[in-house]
């Protein structure tokens, strides 16, 4: 199958790309850099430069099977001025709206499927509610921004078989909240977040390739939660980390410290998010890691990432 790869030199991209090769996909990578894209995949990949944040990409003369859409400016690095928001904002919807839009003028030779990343920040702040698939949107920024996402891509594909994945926090060591935490707890002042019950939903990011995966030849479509089975409070989270690291964790952050530090990004730390992914369920998806212990204790084990 012959896939174009949007963020494909992200966290969750290189290690998607890597094993969609390894099972004898051919790729095309979008990127921004084209000196970059190379400096990761080297010549096993083909590369069309463009930002999809300011133009539509020239895909024409292209044969493409399928897409797999994650590009989209990070979440959680630094405070959300203005200036950010627009940023995050803007990344999601424009650049899904530009790249469909590409897609769209190849014809009969375009993807049949587009698989696109979300969040289960679309839930907003839930408390203990359990949350299918089915459960509405939440309220605030980041709820917006995945709600309005969702729409750029469901809106313009008509014809096209289309799944979102709404993931949880992806676990790995290269990249994601696991690279930030990993050096603090190391040091002994690892914390527990406000009051620690609000409920993390997570995915090693071995599962997630996985699925992905499944999803370019199964006949999946619609909103899919790509979360664990069994999530987790923050306070979990967090002493499942100090175990894993044989560290203690002793601290608290209080919820006003961490807004005061961070602002309105404090929510990505507080808001709570009881994903069920029932569809995986139904499916019988195997996962390799369906406890928090086990698949942290796997990534700080692994040499290789």
């Amino acid at each position: 199958m012959k896939i174009l790869v949007t963020g494909a030199t992200g966290f969750i991209g290189k290690t998607l790309c890597k094993e969609l090769l390894d099972h004898g996909h051919q790729l095309i990578v979008l990127s921004r850099s084209e000196k970059k894209a190379k400096s990761v995949f080297g010549n096993s990949v083909e590369v069309v430069e463009g930002d999809l944040l300011n133009t539509v990409p020239n895909l024409i003369g292209r044969k493409i099977d399928a897409v797999v859409h994650l590009a989209g400016d990070s979440i959680a690095s630094g405070r959300w001025t203005p200036n950010k928001k627009e940023a995050i904002r803007k990344s999601r919807i424009l650049g899904t709206e530009n790249l469909v839009t590409a897609l769209n003028a190849l014809g009969g030779s375009g993807p049949s499927v587009l698989i696109s990343a979300n969040a289960v920040g679309y839930y907003g702040d839930r408390g203990d509610e359990i949350l299918s698939e089915s459960a509405k949107a939440g309220e605030g920024f980041l709820a917006e921004v995945c709600r309005d996402w969702e729409r750029a891509v469901i809106s313009r594909s008509a014809g096209r078989r289309v799944v979102i994945f709404r993931m949880g926090m992806v676990l790995g060591k290269e990249g994601g909240v696991l690279r930030q935490m990993l050096p603090v707890f190391r040091r002994g002042f690892g914390a527990v977040l406000g009051s620690g019950r609000q409920w993390v939903s997570w995915i090693h990011i071995d599962d997630l390739c996985k699925v992905i995966e499944l999803a370019l030849s199964k006949p999946w479509r619609g909103v899919i939660h790509a979360a664990a089975p069994e999530p987790v409070m923050n306070k979990q989270l967090s002493k499942s980390l100090g175990r894993a690291l044989r560290r203690p964790v002793l601290l608290k952050i209080p919820e006003v410290i961490l807004n005061l530090v961070f602002g309105e990004m404090a929510q990505v730390l507080l808001a709570s998010q009881r994903v069920e992914p029932a569809f995986l369920k139904t499916e019988g998806f195997g996962y390799s890691y369906p406890q928090m212990d086990q698949a942290l204790l796997n990534i700080i084990s692994d040499k290789s990432q």
